[in-house]
């Protein structure tokens, strides 16, 4: 039970100073604790907004952000994040069966 939580403190010591994170640090600490690979990420990304936003408040609060452009950024990017959250799940029906995407050369000529 302490391995867990102290190697939890290093990722969590090591991606705040050193701005590696998610995919680097994150996905193979959950990895080794038995997650499935999705999870994992899924996670690793919940792990990654907590740190933006923070850093957010950080930032924000010492006045180093521009809130009109980042506003505008933010009302370009949400509508296209779920837009290419769903469009891999239409467009490739292996995903919708299989859970995955095979990677086959034949998925294109559909």
């Amino acid at each position: 039970m302490m391995v867990p939580i102290i190697l939890g403190v290093i990722i969590g010591v090591l991606s705040s100073g050193s701005g590696l994170g998610g995919g680097f640090l994150v996905v193979p600490f959950l990895l080794h604790l038995g997650k499935e690979v999705r999870v994992a990420v899924g996670t690793s990304f919940l792990f990654i907004l907590m740190v933006a936003i923070s850093s957010l408040f950080g930032h924000a609060k010492v006045g180093n952000v521009d809130w009109k452009v980042g506003g505008f950024l933010e009302l370009l990017l949400v509508p296209h994040s779920y837009l290419f959250l769903w469009l891999p799940y239409h467009l490739f029906s292996d995903m919708q069966k299989w859970g995955t995407w095979t990677g086959r050369l034949e998925d294109f000529s559909r």
